[in-house]
């Protein structure tokens, strides 16, 4: 099974790398650990964050996983298998009693083997940027194992903050922000003394951790306003800038509204006027933020046409049918990435493989090696290409609104404006 488990780390670690190719993993030494530790995550993107949490640790892990996956006998079989144990969350139950016992004893042995464990302590997930109060399990676990071994089994802690710059786009900017491990030995004369409190105390400590590694907003509204926001922010030269700017943002956000009501309330309404008129005529902020279009831009635009067809023409069952899954399942929108990846996994092995027997049988040498290779070069400069074509289109809307509503253009322009001064000044305050 250590075989197989490695097998499915490296398909694991090409797909993360094939989907979202512009992953950052920020102290990343901090995961080449030798001890008995848990991993925790936050929870906003479902099945990829343990994936993301653990790509890197270059030991098996071992995975705390819904319940409700396990309830027949074949998946119950599948998980066990791919190093799951099952937990019990009040939704499993319908408010009945958990009976998680057996895996909280599963989960210390596993421990105190020197073993490591990952748990999203949030439960569930959810897709905007804000942390949920953690469940107690984490600690629960650690400080119980830690209790059989008299403290001395050396078992930490090792918090995650995961940011997807958008959780249900396959292709967007994710930053794995790597945290401090939290040593359990300490908490030993604080768990004597009172094991409950004990136990909600390093919960909330870990919380605490959890909240400084990731951009967490107060609620979807305010999580809206930020990512409106987002794009008036100075360009940052890495995404660990990145990050730091949205944090400095949120706090003067909050600092703001504490110190001047009304005007906050007059602010944010501003921001849904203007968000409003992008929305209803197809825009959005880097469009009106762009002075001119490159000279290169329309190179490939122009020249790289053939290139897209090209591959879009070979890949319309192998992309077209993880979209269309998608689509049919009509699962909760957090299981998109999930959706595409493993459906892709499938289908874009199968679709090549029929291509490249059809290719054997109308062309003759290289030529089918050649058409084989092609396919995944042709397949990511597609996806380039419709991003540069969305840009461009986008554009044309643009000038299309300042030709035919002058007034219109203004007032975006104008609303454009007034919030970029008012972010500047938030940010230099």
């Amino acid at each position: 099974m250590r075989g197989l488990y490695e097998v499915f780390r490296a398909i694991i670690r090409l797909c993360l790398w094939v989907y979202y190719p512009k992953t950052t993993i920020l102290n990343a030494e901090r995961l080449q650990f030798k001890q008995a530790a848990i991993v925790v995550s936050n929870h906003p993107n479902t099945l990829l964050d343990p994936l993301f949490s653990v790509m890197k640790i270059h030991r098996q892990s071992f995975f705390l996983a819904n319940a409700g996956l396990f309830k027949s006998p074949v998946s119950a079989w599948i998980f066990n298998q791919l190093y799951c144990v099952p937990i019990q969350r009040p939704q499993d139950t319908n408010g009945g009693p958990l009976k998680n016992d057996k895996s909280f004893e599963r989960c210390e042995n596993h421990l105190l083997g020197g073993g490591i464990l990952y748990v999203a302590p949030e439960g569930t997930s959810y897709m905007n940027r804000c942390l949920r109060p953690l469940r107690t399990g984490v600690a629960r676990i650690v400080l119980g194992a830690e209790q059989r071994a008299d403290f001395n089994a050396g078992i930490t802690i090792l918090p995650i903050g995961l940011n997807y710059e958008k959780p249900n786009h396959s292709g967007s900017a994710v930053l794995v922000n790597v945290g401090e491990e939290m040593e359990i030995a300490s908490w030993q004369r604080d768990y004597e003394q009172d094991p409950v409190g004990a136990v909600r105390r390093l919960t909330l400590a870990l919380e605490g951790r959890l909240r400084d590694l990731t951009l967490d907003t107060l609620d979807e509204s305010e999580d809206a306003l930020v990512h409106i926001l987002e794009p008036f922010l100075p360009p940052a030269p890495d995404p660990a800038a990145k990050f730091h700017q949205t944090k400095t943002l949120i706090a003067r956000l909050r600092r703001f509204q504490a110190t001047d009501a009304e005007a906050y309330e007059a602010f944010v309404n501003q921001v849904g006027a203007y968000d409003a008129q992008l929305t209803q005529y197809k825009l959005d902020t880097p469009t009106l933020q762009q002075s001119s279009w490159s000279p290169k831009s329309m190179i490939n635009l122009v020249l790289g046409l053939p290139v897209f067809l090209y591959g879009a023409i070979n890949h319309i069952f192998a992309y077209g049918i993880p979209v269309f899954l998608k689509q049919r399942l009509k699962l909760y929108i957090g299981y998109d990435s999930t959706v595409k990846i493993l459906a892709g996994l499938v289908f874009f092995p199968l679709f090549y493989f029929l291509q490249f027997r059809l290719a054997q049988n109308v062309l003759a040498g290289p030529w089918p090696w050649v058409y084989l290779l092609s396919l995944p070069l042709s397949a990511w400069w597609a996806r380039q290409y419709r991003f540069l074509a969305r840009t461009w289109i986008k554009r044309q809307r643009w000038f299309k609104l300042q030709k035919q509503d002058a007034q219109m253009a203004q007032s975006l322009e104008f609303n454009h404006k007034a919030i970029q001064n008012s972010i500047h000044k938030l940010m230099m305050a």
